[in-house]
């Protein structure tokens, strides 16, 4: 757990984990909170896991069954696509395409790598709607990291105020 302040604002912050055996204390983790923030290595759409699963097919089937729990507790959720500069040398220098495993029929054989996005935030709006807030970030790039937990802090807070100002009316 770490404490971070951004605006006068303080953020309590808990990273529970990915990884299957922390799935199950997800739930209990939730009361109280406001926000989610669901990170995916893009990278890995054309790898397994440890239990031979195609890692981008597992990513979208943990987060429509995070969005499945969490939807009536009315927590809002922001989508971070970790790890776009090794996704996009993979899609545009090595040629590998998103339908690589066969897994994403829909995905086209493009190395457009704008394209390539498009299809794969629509992937996680799917099922989260299109009020999902994505926001897109290269892990070891530090500047761009900080920027993106400013964008999303500076999100959270306009929700906040906006969700006191309907309570008052």
């Amino acid at each position: 757990t770490e404490t971070i302040s951004f605006q006068r604002q303080s953020f309590k912050l808990l990273d529970i984990g990915g990884s299957y055996g922390n799935r199950v204390h997800w739930m209990q983790h939730l009361r109280g909170v406001n926000t989610v923030i669901f990170v995916v290595a893009i990278d890995e759409y054309d790898q397994k896991n440890v239990d031979g699963d195609n890692s981008l097919l597992e990513s979208l089937e943990v987060f429509e069954g995070m969005r499945r729990n969490i939807e009536i507790n009315n927590i809002n959720t922001i989508l971070i696509l970790n790890k776009v500069d090794v996704f996009k040398d993979k899609l545009c220098n090595q040629h590998i395409n998103l339908n690589v495993s066969g897994l994403f029929p829909d995905a086209r054989a493009t190395e457009d790598f704008d394209e390539a996005m498009d299809w794969l935030k629509q992937q996680f709006r799917n099922h989260a709607g299109e009020g999902l807030e994505i926001h897109i970030t290269t892990a070891i790039n530090n500047k761009e990291v900080q920027q993106t937990i400013k964008e999303v802090a500076r999100g959270i807070i306009k929700r906040q105020k906006a969700l006191k100002w309907s309570a008052l009316l």
